[in-house]
């Protein structure tokens, strides 16, 4: 577990600089409401040095060809890879239900979150379905395998009647076949015998060998379960909340153990974390406090996590009464009461108009005219909807739960990737200014002013309530969510002033790198320190190690 955090910490926590509140969220906009795609680029794999000069590699790892082998994070074979709807197969449409951790499954519930949320998925590659993109692969492979020849075995016409054999023959061949003793054996020409993972080249070898010329919806399926993988690769279920109950800042603040963060608590914030700092370097970083966290034992109520945050409409025919915490779930869709979810109710499921409806369009030749969009929302919903102004996607606000819709695109693809998460840290990335994952001294004196953001109704204190995780709810071009969703959210920061290269004797003095010089730090005289600490704050910065000129 503490290597998991280990990994989401640092993958999350770096990169972004500047303040913009997660709660301060975009006024509500009319539909639709669009956002960018997120584009991923490719990062070069190879083994060269700098010098040009190739490193010494390790023995090859066995050839990986089934596609549960090469994609381990998504679910590649389920059944309901057998269930595609005619929308999925002919509009490029999925449907899917999110169960938030806040649902409060009740049939007189007025509350919008009352039942899961039913989304509709609309996903186009160059303006058509995404499914047409693997129909024209399968046209463009079967179009250049050369139909295989069913071989003929020769039947020799034996005329003459049978005799004895002629003595002459059978010498001469006995003396031609050994009048060479010294001569080599014959030596295989052909190369030998390698594992592909080209569907192509899988293919040919395959009507190769059955003889039989390769059907069009044949191609698909081996494609589907032997060598590509299906054009809907599901996030694996332990990605859905294996952080959701993580919130070690609010562990921290919150002293009485009370599930609020009042205000007194509030103003102790800072020296509540500057405990955390182990090392003593007056910088506290994340897994400082994280540590310090889980040190406190505290019992965290993971029972709403156990039920699945995302569902497939061809999930709930395998879900029946006999499950009963994960049944309530879902018994609204339960029309006739008997204990399951019926093919007839799926359909319903099918048809219905959707409660957010989803348009998501892919452009390979142009990643930055990709774009998804949230094209509508039931009234019954009472959803909230605005482009996010702290990630890159669209913000959608259902009875205080917030989802987060995003899109990402990393190269051409014929697959869709969906995922689901329920983020976990509420306040971690939104406190820390530059994202990235340490508490300076100078970060920690905006700490108060920061937290006061989360205060919703203004009562001084922050409640659990008020400190949710939002939902991220991901779709990629080819196989891209696992590693967005695994790492934190980065938070789209305001645009800060660029970084200031300080003199070298400054960079000397500054044992910690957080571009502060503190007294400690700085070697001088009381004297000499007054006269960099322009500003009187207590720290010599960068600007003004600078600006700084001898008398």
């Amino acid at each position: 577990m503490i290597g998991i955090f280990r990994i989401c910490i640092a993958a999350a926590l770096a990169g972004s600089t500047g303040f913009t509140s997660e709660l301060t969220a975009s006024e509500p906009q009319a539909l639709p409401v669009s956002a960018s795609v997120k584009f991923l680029s490719n990062a070069r794999t190879d083994s060269m040095t700098s010098d040009g000069e190739v490193m010494m590699a390790a023995a090859a790892p066995p050839v990986v060809t089934l596609p549960g082998e090469r994609l381990p994070q998504y679910q590649t074979r389920y059944q309901r890879r057998e269930f595609l709807s005619n929308q999925e197969n002919d509009q490029g449409e999925i449907r899917f239900l999110l169960c938030p951790p806040t649902m409060t499954p009740a049939a007189e519930d007025p509350h919008p979150l009352a039942t899961p949320i039913l989304v509709r998925a609309k996903i186009m590659i160059d303006d058509a379905p995404f499914t047409a993109t693997r129909r024209e692969k399968v046209a463009s492979i079967l179009s250049s395998i050369v139909s295989p020849a069913k071989p003929e075995i020769p039947v020799e016409a034996n005329d003459e009647p049978s005799g004895p054999p002629d003595d002459s023959e059978t010498t001469n061949e006995s003396e031609s076949e050994t009048e060479d003793p010294a001569a080599e054996p014959p030596v295989a020409v052909s190369a030998p015998y390698q594992l592909t993972t080209e569907s192509g080249e899988w293919l040919r070898r395959y009507a190769e060998a059955t003889g039989e010329p390769v059907a069009a919806d044949e191609a698909a399926w081996l494609m589907n379960h032997w060598t590509d993988g299906p054009t809907l690769l599901l996030l694996q279920p332990y990605f859905q909340s294996f952080r959701a109950n993580e919130r070690p800042v609010f562990q921290i603040l919150d002293r009485d153990r009370d599930g609020r963060v009042s205000a007194a608590e509030q103003n102790e914030a800072v020296s509540a974390l500057q405990k955390c700092d182990a090392n003593r370097n007056d910088i506290v970083e994340a897994l400082e406090i994280a540590a310090a966290a889980r040190s406190l034992g505290d019992d965290v109520d993971g029972s709403a996590y156990q039920r699945p945050l995302l569902l497939l409409l061809a999930d709930l025919l395998q879900i029946s009464r006999d499950d009963a915490s994960l049944f309530i779930t879902i018994a609204a869709f339960d029309v006739d009461q008997n204990g399951r979810i019926d093919d007839s109710e799926i359909s319903t499921l099918e048809n219905r108009s959707p409660d957010i409806d989803l348009l998501v369009e892919y452009v390979t030749a142009n990643a930055s005219k990709s774009k998804l969009s949230i094209v509508a929302t039931s009234a019954d919903l009472q959803a909230t909807v605005a482009a996010s102004s702290t990630s890159d996607g669209v913000d959608v606000n259902v009875g205080g739960t917030a989802i987060q819709f995003s899109a990402l695109q990393n190269s051409q693809s014929d697959q869709i990737s969906l995922g689901a998460v329920v983020d976990g840290y509420p306040l971690l990335p939104m406190l820390d200014p530059n994202s990235d994952g340490r508490f300076t001294i100078r970060e920690l004196r905006e700490l108060e002013q920061r937290l006061t953001q989360f205060d919703q109704d203004g009562d001084g204190a922050l409640s659990l309530q008020e400190t949710q995780s939002p939902i991220r709810v991901c779709l990629g071009l080819g196989p891209t969510v696992h590693g967005e969703l695994a790492g934190l959210r980065r938070v789209k920061q305001a645009d800060s002033a660029p970084s200031i290269a300080p003199p070298d004797w400054f960079v000397r003095m500054d044992r910690n790198g957080d571009n502060d010089l503190t007294r400690d730090e700085f070697p001088g005289l009381d004297e000499q320190f007054s006269d960099l600490d322009a500003d009187a704050d207590g720290l010599i910065s960068a600007v003004e190690a600078l600006q700084f000129k001898t008398p």
